[in-house]
């Protein structure tokens, strides 16, 4: 009767082990892993490397786009868009808060972010019609819409959890009508409060489980307390997936969701009286490399960084930002460990991605590697390189379609390798930027298409040989020609106007005469009215190429010679 009993007791237990093991099964990093928010006061592309970022605290939210009704106010968004794009970035919008004139509570909310903010609408259509105009204005720009922020706070939510489910689900069918492929992120939950944190998640997910769950993405915000630290993050987010399991069932589809971290930081005043606390710029590099290591381990497959700051922000314990020299290496370094590709575990011949990456960062003295004859502008077809540093034969690599730099006609080239350690990082790098990650196959080869070359000077690929150390292929994008002062090109044009054939010859030529003092360009015709004539469509063409170099045009008609123009 006792061995009955204890086996219907912890029959659950096992199931909640196995629901919280499918919560924190772990998928390789994806281009959103590391990510971040931005404060309003930066300007221009923000200069550290991130997925996604998340458009919130930004004057960007509901009643901001739409302050009355049938109006909406875009400028600021349009710039906070633009933005995420110019620093490589794609965005996420926080479609919440409610405008004072569609709340149906209009005193609900924290009087800091406006009155009514926290109310649900009046009139759903009002919801339906706002998330309509921004997803009809963006489409694919914004790749991602979390639903609100921190639901689970009367701060910013004074309805309930049903009425939230509900916004949930109209708010999908607007978004995947209009934009099919677009992430549809769940309200995110702030699992400082654990009380407001268990009700919330388990009165919302039973109410969108009645609605067939309609969302792409889990979402939490995982500040610890003021005095907190990386192992109190950790506990937060493990009572937070007991509280799923036990809410949705070990067998729900909702485990199998991504999880994303929208919001994390440390030192924060709070709970309560509790202080906040400021971290040194190294304590602050040891914090973001141990978050993110713990989110992948927690199975948590994006987190959001808040905030990157344009100076010190006394809110935040990590200081994010460009007086911050060692946070930003050490973001930078967690870019790179965990780039797309990268595997969830670590392999040889290190057991820390931080050690490996900093073996991995470009090698400054590798050499060019016999890339003169093959790396002509405009090739199309797969270049050979065989060889190696230090006389390494076991050493090859083929590139195609090479460009000429800036003016060339392509502007990615593509990849293959051998010689690696089996499953072991190979970095790309596009002159001193990091460009891709790459694992080794099991026989040590590597692939990529699609690395990004124009304006580059150089490629290298950086990773190991199987005896461990480190195999750097450096590759030109430029011929390494000597320089010849007196040299003089001449190139005929006879026939009619510039055809393209004739463009795609320009271009080589001046692509493969870089670093020459002088090209001259002979346009031949019957009449020098006609050579005149082609010697100014030949001028307006390499102006518009921007060619840097000196370049002197001269028509001819029969042996009679006369220089058009000089451009430098």
């Amino acid at each position: 009767m006792g061995s009955l009993l204890l086996a219907s007791l912890s029959a659950p237990s096992a199931h909640a082990d196995d629901g919280l093991a499918r919560l924190r099964a772990c998928t390789p990093p994806t281009a959103q892993f590391v990510s971040l928010g931005a404060a309003p006061e930066v300007e221009g592309p923000i200069p550290i490397t991130a997925g996604m970022h998340r458009l919130w605290d930004l004057g960007v939210t509901w009643k901001d786009i739409n302050p009355a009704p049938g109006q909406f106010t875009w400028a600021t968004l349009d710039a906070e868009v633009r933005q995420a794009e110019e620093s490589g970035s794609v965005p996420m919008l926080v479609l919440g808060m409610t405008p004072s004139w569609a709340a149906a509570n209009p005193g609900a909310g924290d009087p800091r972010w406006g009155l009514g903010t926290a109310s649900p609408p009046r009139e759903v259509s009002f919801w339906r019609d706002y998330v309509a105009a921004v997803v009809d204005r963006y489409g694919p720009r914004i790749k991602a819409y979390q639903i609100w922020n921190e639901a689970n706070l009367q701060t910013f939510w004074a309805g309930n959890p049903e009425q939230m489910a509900d916004l949930t689900q109209q708010a999908y069918t607007v978004i995947k009508q209009r934009q099919p492929g677009a992430i549809v992120v769940a309200p995110s939950i702030g699992l400082r409060l654990a009380g407001p944190m268990r009700t919330f998640t388990r009165g919302f997910f039973g109410a969108l489980g009645a609605r067939g769950n309609p969302i792409d993405v889990l979402s939490i915000h995982t500040y610890p307390a003021g005095d907190g630290g990386t192992q109190q993050r950790v506990a937060l987010i493990t009572d937070w997936q007991q509280t799923l399991v036990g809410a949705v069932g070990a067998s729900s589809p909702v485990l199998d969701l991504p999880v994303w971290d929208t919001e994390v930081n440390f030192g924060l005043a709070g709970p309560g009286a509790r202080p906040g606390r400021a971290f040194s710029d190294a304590e602050a590099a040891n914090l973001i490399r141990q978050t993110y290591v713990d989110s992948l381990a927690l199975g948590i497959d994006a987190t959001f960084w808040y905030l990157y700051t344009a100076a010190p922000y006394p809110l935040l314990g990590v200081q994010l930002w460009k007086g911050a020299p060692e946070a930003t290496a050490a973001w930078q370094s967690v870019s790179r460990a965990f780039a797309p590709g990268s595997p969830c575990s670590v392999t040889a011949p290190s057991s820390d991605r931080f050690a490996i990456d900093a073996q991995l960062q470009r090698v400054p003295a590798a050499p060019a590697l016999e890339s003169a004859q093959v790396n002509v502008a405009g090739a199309t077809s797969v270049v050979p390189l065989v060889g190696g540093r230090a006389g390494d034969a076991s050493w090859s690599a083929a590139f195609s379609g090479l460009p000429g730099g800036v003016t060339g006609p392509r502007d990615t080239v593509a990849l293959t390798a051998t010689g690696y350690l089996p499953s072991s990082p190979v970095y790309i790098w596009r002159d001193e930027s990091f460009a891709r990650y790459v694992l080794a196959d099991g026989s040590g080869a590597v692939s990529a298409t699609d690395i990004p070359t124009k304006g580059a000077a150089s490629l290298q690929v950086n990773g190991f040989t199987p005896a461990g150390t480190i195999r750097s292929i450096s590759v030109s994008l430029q011929p390494p020609l000597r320089k010849s002062p007196s040299q003089v090109t001449a190139l005929e044009f006879v026939g009619g106007d510039l055809t393209a054939a004739s463009q795609r010859n320009l271009r080589r030529l001046t692509q493969a005469s870089v670093s020459r003092d002088v090209i001259v360009i002979r346009v031949v015709a019957s009449s020098n009215v006609i050579a005149s004539r082609r010697a100014r469509t030949v001028e307006r063409f390499l102006q518009a190429e921007k060619f840097p170099g000196t370049i002197r045009i001269k028509s001819r008609e029969g042996t009679r010679e006369r220089a058009r123009v000089r451009l430098n």
